[in-house]
């Protein structure tokens, strides 16, 4: 049983990194195609009307101007809060519904199966 909590815990350790490398590779990726945040969110007929000191101020306004790191580090910030956010028993009401066979009342009807949320509540009140 050790063995096997050290598996998992170095496992989780090694995700850790692993996951920051992936998303500073996306996130560079992102940043290196044409165009910003800005120019997507006006449209181009109405973009050519647009005051350029008008756009330097809503690429100031949503931090566009800033260095790259800085951006990076603000963006990981917020996807943690957002990820802490979330909260699990609004996901499963209770682990007896999400086991159920039958559709449950909180999932889509697009998507008869429950959300991985509810799979994630309903395993970690197994565990204890």
């Amino acid at each position: 049983m050790r063995n096997t909590a050290q598996y998992i815990l170095k496992r989780l350790l090694y995700m850790i990194p692993m996951v920051l490398v992936i998303t500073f590779l996306i996130y560079g990726g992102l940043e290196l195609t044409p165009g910003d945040a800005i120019s997507h969110m006006i449209p181009p007929d109405q973009l050519a009307n647009v005051n350029p000191e008008q756009l330097e101020a809503l690429r100031e306004s949503y931090g566009l101007n800033d260095p790259f790191l800085l951006r990076y580090v603000r963006w990981l910030g917020n996807c943690s809060t957002v990820i802490s956010a979330i909260p699990l028993p609004a996901a499963c009401p209770s682990r007896t519904s999400c086991s159920s066979s039958s559709r449950p009342r909180w999932s889509c009807p697009w998507r008869p199966w429950p959300s991985p949320r509810c799979w994630a509540a309903s395993w970690a009140s197994s565990v204890r």
